[in-house]
């Protein structure tokens, strides 16, 4: 088996998901028609939808008449999500064919781009982080080097480290 390949395209609307990974499945902007129905209620007909596989080619009885179809699976967690038109025997309904009908219950609205964890209409300047370092103490115990301290030779033993600090 090749390597899985996951596409997000120009997203054009709210982008639609696999209800069970969140994996981009289509947009808003791909909708045909909301007045359909699924085995689990209402569902929605899409000219196009991306990271899904197709089932086996069937014949199904539907309310608006014999279809030839194919269910779709997310590409990603292989969960059912609807079923794709193939061919329609009923004159009337051969806009259908090409078109996949997504099920509203297993797919999800997406959420696009990073969420900010801190509102973008927060107007408040960041807080700067406290540093303390060798040089800038917070502790108000701490006191500075005195001139004798800072000037006593670099050859000192570490025992006369020791008795200063």
């Amino acid at each position: 088996m090749g390597r899985k390949f996951v596409c997000f395209t120009e997203v054009r609307g709210e982008s639609v998901g696999c209800a069970g990974c969140r994996t981009y499945i289509t947009c808003e902007k791909e909708i045909t028609s909301n007045a359909f129905t699924g085995s689990t209620g209402s569902a929605t007909l899409f000219k196009k939808a991306w990271n899904i596989y197709h089932g086996e080619l069937g014949k199904r009885e539907m309310t608006t008449g014999v279809h030839m179809v194919r269910d779709v699976h997310c590409s990603n967690c292989r969960k059912k999500l609807g079923w794709m038109y193939e061919f329609a025997l009923v004159e009337s309904q051969t806009y259908k064919e090409g078109q996949v009908i997504l099920e509203n219950a297993l797919v999800v609205p997406l959420q696009r781009g990073i969420p900010d964890p801190i509102s973008e209409n927060d107007k408040r300047p960041p807080t700067t982080p406290p540093i303390e370092t060798a040089r800038h103490r917070t502790s108000s115990g701490m006191s500075s080097r005195t001139n004798s301290e800072s000037s006593t030779s670099s050859h000192s033993s570490s025992s006369d480290f020791h008795r200063k600090h």
